[in-house]
């Protein structure tokens, strides 16, 4: 379960219900799992049963153009959303019809990012969401992201745990002050290069417990991947493994 910054309570994995004591519990199959209710209903429960959430990211897009949908690029951006539960685009869509195949897979927000003029009710320029205990923050440019985190998080309404950006094209992955700065760089243009498949991103959330890893797709006929895997494993505030990560 999640509560984003609407004040909706978002039910996410296996499909599930509120029963009468305000606890949560399963009722459905696997196959449900990428399926959310979404409702605008009250969240102060006594008691709530919580699972572990996984979190598909990607940004900038930049689609349409020389293709249309992103699994033209090949089986494996779809093989990836798949298994998630939620996915956060960083912005730069250019076409909202980016967040309608991506819906396919599991409810989508989306930051409004600089290349992003079309009005959209999935889009924000800030977007802020709790997951078991994390707050995330999400906006498309963390300017100057080697700054002091003191200033990156003059960005959100609060200070958050996550902090998850795109616009540079570069995969980033940091643990600094305690928090963890996602960039998944671009999955259509990465480091700036034509087009060709790219990194994403990948969340997965428990109380306590956090696993953040930059995902390489694969590579283009052709064309190479350049970009770099990433992995960064947290649990009760230390970290216990990590991989390729800015600041351990």
């Amino acid at each position: 379960m999640i509560i984003n910054h609407l004040g909706m309570i978002i039910f996410i994995g296996d499909a599930m219900e509120i029963c009468r004591n305000g606890s949560i519990r399963y009722r459905g199959s696997q196959r449900e799992k990428s399926q959310a209710a979404i409702g605008s209903v009250d969240y102060h429960y006594p008691r709530v049963y919580i699972f572990s959430m996984r979190i598909g990211i990607l940004t900038d897009t930049h689609l349409p153009g020389a293709i249309r949908e992103l699994d033209e690029l090949g089986p494996e951006p779809a093989s990836f959303f798949s298994n998630v539960d939620l996915i956060l685009h960083g912005g730069d869509l250019t076409s909202p019809m980016v967040l309608d195949w991506l819906e396919q897979f599991a409810p989508v927000i989306c930051a409004t990012g600089n290349n992003d003029p079309i009005p959209d009710p999935r889009t924000k320029d800030v977007q802020t969401l709790d997951v078991h205990g994390w707050s995330i923050g999400m906006v498309h440019s963390l300017d100057r992201q080697f700054r002091p985190m003191s200033e990156l998080q003059e960005h959100f309404p609060a200070p958050v745990d996550i902090m998850v950006a795109g616009h540079t094209h570069l995969e980033v992955l940091e643990y600094r002050d305690g928090v963890v700065l996602l960039n998944t760089g671009s999955i259509t243009f990465p480091h700036h290069k034509e087009l060709r498949l790219g990194a994403v991103g990948l969340l997965e959330l428990a109380p306590g417990k956090l696993h953040a890893e930059i995902i390489v797709l694969g590579h283009t006929p052709g064309r190479p991947n350049p970009c770099q895997a990433m992995t960064l494993d947290i649990q009760d505030g230390r970290v216990v493994s990590s991989n390729g990560v800015n600041g351990v």
